[in-house]
């Protein structure tokens, strides 16, 4: 996959997010075509051994409210990686098309993850994302045959548990 212009300032601004928030470190992403995968660790430890996530947050803090963000929350470290992505593609992409330029959707998907077993399984389903790129329905170029192609490449096609 060759990243467009706004793939490539998701990927920056991805990047940056432990720069902004030095307790979110960041594992496994990718920037596809039309969403983002990541894995943001907040606090100490791996993804399965943290104990300050969004849910269970440290004596004292207090929890995210409309207009009154939690510094370090993974809704104000998604609100601005977003807000810093849509500012960079309006200057580069919008300038030159001169059209407004809309980057996401509204809101996005979270999850929690608590074992070694299950952060493999994200991190695999993560890595394996460009592969599933021909038949994702929103690909333009989808193809109708390409599940058959990505259950051979990816060995699945004959385990009921995958």
């Amino acid at each position: 996959m060759r990243p467009s212009t706004t793939g490539v300032i998701a990927h920056k601004c991805w990047n940056e997010i432990p720069r902004h928030f030095p307790r979110a470190t960041l594992d496994v992403s990718i920037v596809m075509p039309n969403h983002l995968h990541g894995i943001i660790v907040i606090g100490e430890g791996t993804p399965s051994e943290r104990t300050d996530t969004p849910w269970r947050l440290p004596t004292g803090e207090r929890r995210e409210a409309f207009g009154k963000p939690v510094p370090g929350s993974l809704a104000t470290i998604m609100r601005l990686f977003k807000q810093a992505v849509t500012i960079q593609a309006r200057a580069h992409v919008g300038a030159r098309q001169g059209v407004p330029v809309r980057v996401w959707q509204d809101n996005f998907y979270e999850h929690i993850i608590r074992s070694e077993d299950e952060v493999n399984r994200i991190r695999q389903y993560i890595c394996n994302n460009p592969l599933r790129w021909p038949y994702d329905a929103e690909n333009p170029a989808r193809r109708e045959d390409a599940f058959d192609d990505i259950e051979d490449i990816l060995g699945t096609g004959d385990d009921p548990e995958r």
